[in-house]
């Protein structure tokens, strides 16, 4: 810490013996756990920097020219952040709109289910009618059966009777 109270980085505050940056260089073949260790030593420094530079432009020791670049890569960090916010929202349209359009599809799902739940019941009830039709139709060819036999009984008590009255 200076004499302004402002508290001075080591240049190897990320302790892995090289500045922010250049401790990413070979990023691609280190370890899942090592990628994230060294991004976050990245993100510290950022963080870091822009605080010590922040307490130097409250104590004055900082003009607006050299706060310049800072500023720039602010701006320029809120640009991507409202693309990003952007890219969300249209990401974010598109999901409502699977979304409604699965949701209607599901509406259309469940009418047809219902419909044929309707069908399924109508034939359960065609079944039972069926079934009490095959069983009148049944009785009906018993008493025809039976009334043709009574007719053929009849038929030949009349033959008798014939050939007796003669």
């Amino acid at each position: 810490m200076d004499e302004s109270g402002i508290h001075h980085p080591s240049p190897n505050s990320n302790g892995n013996g090289m500045y922010g940056a250049l401790s990413l260089t070979g990023l691609d073949e280190f370890s899942s756990q090592e990628k994230a260790q060294r991004i976050a030593a990245v993100a510290n420094d950022i963080t870091a920097s822009i605080i010590y530079v922040a307490k130097h432009a409250e104590a004055g020791n900082l003009t607006s020219e050299q706060l310049k670049p800072i500023h720039n890569l602010i701006d320029m960090v809120n640009v991507v952040g409202r693309e990003h916010n952007r890219r969300l929202e249209r990401e974010l349209a598109e999901q409502d709109r699977q979304v409604e359009e699965m949701r209607k599809k599901l509406e259309e799902q469940n009418r047809q289910i219902g419909e044929r739940r309707h069908v399924c019941r109508a034939i359960r009830k065609m079944d039972v009618v069926i079934g009490e039709l095959k069983a009148s139709v049944e009785m009906l060819e018993t008493e025809i059966k039976k009334m043709q036999d009574d007719r053929g009984t009849l038929a030949m008590l009349r033959e008798r009777i014939d050939l007796e009255v003669q």
